[in-house]
């Protein structure tokens, strides 16, 4: 399976993004996406940088993807480059070293066989982690692609590259609305995936800007502190794939990690530079 290509699973009224991470002397992110909501069909590209988010729009005749490409207008992105040329932002990016999931026994998507069933919203990871070369800048990348008819009505989002992991957690209609979620990280070059459909369990306990996340799966344990540091708006897809929801992603946050297997600690560290978001209410 190909995570990156661009999969269309609905003819009309869907959204289909990829999100790309660049941390580095800046930190920024930028999405390419495409909608085909009926009343407002639109390629579109958004950028951020933890202080500005810019979004620019795009005719559907100006598209064009393969299974490893996808361009809008002038800017491109590929499975080893990323040129961004719109108004008063140029970027000529190559990617390095890259680590993409490893293959499970089902597919290599990280939503294994829930990608096979009628969500509202579906994710694939595609590099955990990577280098990038751009001029005289180099750091680290991640890319993921989220697609469906909408976003969930409660959902959160953490991942860092200092310690490769990703996280999401929503809000799921197919679970009588309790939370779902997948967890990806890397140590000692070892994946770990926690996720509901491997009987993970997962506590999430969000006071103000703070977040508490307790997981277990087997023998298993991971738990994670979340500071929410500034946030900046960017748009996401409601009902149909209509780019109208306000989405309050930050790409400063800090985390602390702490890993055990039968209450033997196997990894603790803290970490900078998270990228997050919190769409929920207070949970306890």
């Amino acid at each position: 399976m190909n995570t990156f290509k661009y999969r269309q699973k609905y003819k009309s009224n869907y959204f289909e993004g990829w999100y790309i991470r660049l941390i580095g002397k800046k930190n920024i992110a930028v999405i390419f996406g495409i909608t085909t909501n009926k009343d407002n069909p639109h390629a579109f590209i958004q950028y951020t940088d933890s202080r500005i988010s810019k979004y620019y729009s795009f005719s559907l005749n100006e598209v064009e993807t393969t299974n490893n490409s996808v361009e809008i207008g002038e800017n491109k992105l590929t499975k080893n480059i990323l040129i961004l040329n719109v108004l008063d932002i140029k970027l000529n990016i190559k990617f390095l070293n890259v680590k993409a999931l490893k293959k499970n026994f089902i597919n290599n998507s990280i939503m294994s066989f829930l990608y096979y069933l009628p969500l509202e919203c579906y994710q694939e990871v595609i590099y955990l982690d990577g280098e990038y070369t751009h001029e005289s800048d180099k750091g680290r990348i991640y890319i993921e692609k989220t697609y469906g008819k909408k976003f969930p009505k409660e959902w959160i989002w953490i991942q860092s590259n200092s310690l490769p992991l990703t996280l999401a957690s929503a809000k799921m209609p197919l679970l009588f609305n309790k939370f779902g979620f997948y967890c990806l990280f890397e140590y000692e070059k070892k994946q770990y995936i926690f996720a509901s459909y491997k009987l993970g369990k997962i506590k999430i306990m969000r006071s103000g800007n703070t977040v508490n996340i307790n997981i277990k799966q087997g023998r298993y344990r991971l738990e994670l502190h979340l500071k929410l540091n500034n946030t900046v708006r960017l748009l996401g897809p409601t009902n149909n794939g209509l780019m109208t929801i306000t989405v309050n992603e930050s790409l400063d946050s800090n985390l602390s990690v702490k890993f055990t297997k039968k209450n033997k600690l196997i990894h603790q560290s803290t970490h900078k530079d998270i990228g997050a978001e919190v769409e929920m209410k207070n949970h306890s």
